[in-house]
């Protein structure tokens, strides 16, 4: 019994004083703040980047794995992950855009702060809105 406490008690010592390997992480976000779309890659930091985007992006959605779909007050685009690159496309001329999300189908939604729903298909071209109304609290 003697000798089975002090293994456990070396097993103990052993796995608090073990060290841990640093916490990294890849990620995207928006500062919508300085109008800036970022990411960060802590396992490879020569691969980050920063890059300028139109007033009032608010979201990001990753919708390939090299793509970004990031919303801004007049639309949307697509921006290549590994560098920042903007892609073809993209969509503006709308108001208030707040989100965009693109669906399984290859569609896109855009989603405005006044409740205008838009449904743009594969290529940016508008097939439907609809206006949502809602009381506000």
């Amino acid at each position: 019994m003697k000798y089975f406490k002090l293994l456990i008690s070396l097993c103990l010592i052993s796995a608090v004083t073990a060290a841990e390997p640093p916490i990294k992480h890849q990620f995207a976000c928006i500062g919508n703040h300085k109008n800036v779309l970022v990411y960060v890659d802590q396992f490879s930091p020569d691969k980050s980047w920063s890059i300028n985007v139109p007033k009032g992006s608010r979201d990001i959605q990753l919708v390939a794995p090299n793509t970004l779909l990031v919303s801004h007050g007049t639309g949307a685009a697509e921006y290549q992950l590994s560098d920042g690159k903007q892609l073809k496309w993209s969509v503006s001329g709308y108001k208030g855009i707040q989100s965009a999300r693109r669906l399984a189908n290859g569609q896109t939604i855009l989603l405005s702060g006044n409740g205008k729903v838009i449904t743009l298909d594969k290529d940016a071209k508008e097939l439907d809105s609809i206006q949502i109304k809602y009381k506000r609290l």
